[in-house]
């Protein structure tokens, strides 16, 4: 090969090597095009991970953290923790409550059923009439405790002596009686005035007008139950949460078969008689310079024009005023601003509750002065806390330390000085007013100082970022409780009662008719405010189940039911009503 022909091979070569760096380059910068975009995906799905590993870690704490927390997670029980029986394999614990929970259900269903078909539920051994109106009857052998009613000497019409035809009118119902069943047998003397009680009929034959003496009144007259076992079953069920069902297997096993249906019964009538005094609770509520409100739901069914999976609420406010404890419960289909607003009317005092937009005064007409929780506000950094993705140095770390740490500072000035006005008389109201301001704000002024300066550091983060845009989207009304010394920095007053509630809630599962979760709004108010005072549930509820029935005999057209609120009873009633605990001393080792 020639000089020139290498040369030439040469630079066709040299042509062929640049051609193909330039073809390179070109792959290269494609190649680095699309790292960088998928460096940008791959952020983008590290976050959403992120995300949900922070969701799943707190989902996990609450299920299985507190058992306050868990019984949260277990209020749906038969809409949500049966669905998930059905995709997954569940815990023999989780498989119990599931089991437990659809027998509950299938129960409560058929008695549903009954009351709409308007079955009295009663066996067919127990029925001495053929059109089933029978009254149920009980062991003979059972021991009875006779009560006797005399006949008057005289005729209270005409002073004439009164002559017994030696007969009585006898009937038998069950009491409770210091916690045993008893069989009560009344025993009424007949007779009837020779004087005023002889008439004629259109053919001379002379007519006698017996008389039958006069009996104790009781709630549901000539029924079953007396007050003291119609009371127990109430408190079994609007306090411990018994269904009726439970209830009846109850007092079935103490020896005596009362329906589902006669308990049910009872209760819806004690919710129609006592209604007065729950309103006369609401009363007293309002007519305090400081309430506490909040709302959880409810499922109720049989509602007209509403599916039964369909959420109701249950609305509640309760006393701020220290020593005056008192709860008012209120059901309705609705959360809106309208049902609440319809509670507390003109109310002009200060009213504490969470964020729920249905209690912002910048949207509705209200002239309460409202007062935020700052335990909510807490609760969502500490739930961002808990997820467990902020390690100890990280900027997410240090800044939920600093507002907590804040937000406990704050609390803490409460706790100091509130003693020294209430307990210890040291200061006045108005000095443990002024003084808590005076520390308290300065707080707060620090707190929305970090949280603004912050905010543009964890725009990505979900959880920080639901905590801060919290609390700046209300920031001066967290600190409105300050101005009112009856309230304190947390809406916790009304959370108690709620949780005392919801746990009924769990147990029962839902209401079965409107009328029912009226009832159950009743006697909540009733039995929540009496045991916030202390009393004996059992021995209350019968005082006012007496009462009404007084009441329904004199017929009266105005009635004072403040006289049966727990504050107002005499202290010798309220002695009496009161608990009267057995102190247990834990034995000392060592």
């Amino acid at each position: 090969m020639s000089k020139d022909e290498e040369i030439i091979r040469l630079q066709m070569r040299v042509a062929e090597l640049e051609k193909e760096k330039k073809k390179d380059k070109r792959e290269k910068s494609t190649l680095l095009e699309k790292i960088v975009t998928l460096e940008e995906d791959i952020e983008v799905l590290s976050r959403a991970v992120r995300s949900s590993e922070q969701k799943l870690r707190l989902e996990l704490f609450v299920r299985f953290g507190s058992s306050s927390e868990r019984y949260r997670k277990y209020f749906n029980i038969s809409e949500e923790l049966i669905r998930k029986a059905e995709e997954e394999q569940l815990s023999d614990e989780e498989q119990k409550i599931i089991d437990n929970a659809k027998e509950l259900v299938e129960s409560d269903k058929k008695l549903e059923a009954s009351n709409k078909k308007g079955s009295r539920n009663r066996n067919p051994e127990h029925r001495t009439r053929g059109n089933g109106c029978g009254r149920q009857t009980f062991d003979p052998s059972y021991p009875r405790e006779k009560q006797e009613f005399k006949l008057a000497d005289k005729c209270h019409k005409c002073g004439t002596t009164i002559v017994n035809i030696n007969s009585a009118d006898v009937h038998e119902y069950i009491e409770l009686l210091s916690n045993n069943l008893s069989i009560i047998q009344q025993i009424r003397d007949k007779g009837y005035c020779p004087c005023c009680g002889e008439t004629h009929d259109e053919n001379g034959t002379k007519k006698r007008t017996i008389i039958t003496a006069p009996a104790d009144e009781r709630f549901i007259p000539g029924g079953l139950a007396g007050d003291s076992l119609i009371a127990a079953s109430i408190v079994d069920k609007f306090f411990c949460g018994l269904s009726v069902t439970r209830i009846s297997k109850r007092f079935r096993n103490l020896g005596v078969d009362l329906s589902e249906q006669n308990f049910a019964n009872w209760h819806m009538r004690a919710g129609n008689e006592l209604k007065p005094v729950a309103e006369a609770i609401k009363d007293f509520i309002l007519s305090q310079d400081a309430v506490n409100a909040d709302e959880t739901r409810l499922q109720v069914l049989d509602e007209p024009g509403r599916k039964d999976t369909l959420d109701s609420w249950m609305w509640v406010i309760c006393s701020a005023t220290p020593g005056k404890p008192a709860a008012y419960f209120q059901y309705d289909v609705s959360r809106s601003s309208d049902v609440f607003k319809g509670i507390v009317g003109d109310y002009s005092g200060f009213l504490q509750a969470d964020c729920y937009v249905g209690y912002q005064t910048k949207k509705q007409d209200y002239q309460f002065t409202l007062a935020l929780c700052l335990a909510h506000l807490r609760r969502r950094f500490i739930d961002a806390q808990k997820a467990g993705a902020y390690p100890e140095g990280s900027p997410g770390y240090i800044t939920l330390d600093r507002i907590i740490t804040t937000i406990g500072k704050i609390y803490k000035i409460d706790k100091t000085y509130r003693p020294l006005w209430l307990d210890d008389k040291l200061i006045s109201e108005l000095d443990f007013i002024s003084t808590r301001k005076r520390e308290s704000i300065p707080l707060f002024e620090k707190l929305s100082k970090w949280i603004r300066g912050r905010y543009d550091h964890h725009r990505d983060d979900e959880f920080i970022m639901e905590g801060m845009n919290y609390y700046l989207n209300s920031e001066l009304i967290f600190r409105s409780y300050l101005d009112c010394a009856n309230l304190n920095p947390d809406n916790s007053r009304s959370e108690r009662i709620i949780r005392a509630f919801s746990t009924v809630r769990m147990n029962v599962l839902f209401a079965g008719c409107p009328e029912g979760a009226h009832t159950l709004a009743t006697l909540e108010t009733i039995i929540q405010t009496a045991n916030l005072w202390d009393l004996n549930l059992h021995e209350y509820v019968t005082y006012l189940l007496k009462e009404v029935t007084k009441l329904r005999s004199l017929k009266a057209n105005s009635v004072d039911y403040d006289q049966f609120l727990p504050w107002n009873l005499t202290p010798q009633l309220r002695e009496e009503l009161a608990v009267h605990s057995m102190s247990i001393k834990k034995k000392k080792s060592g």
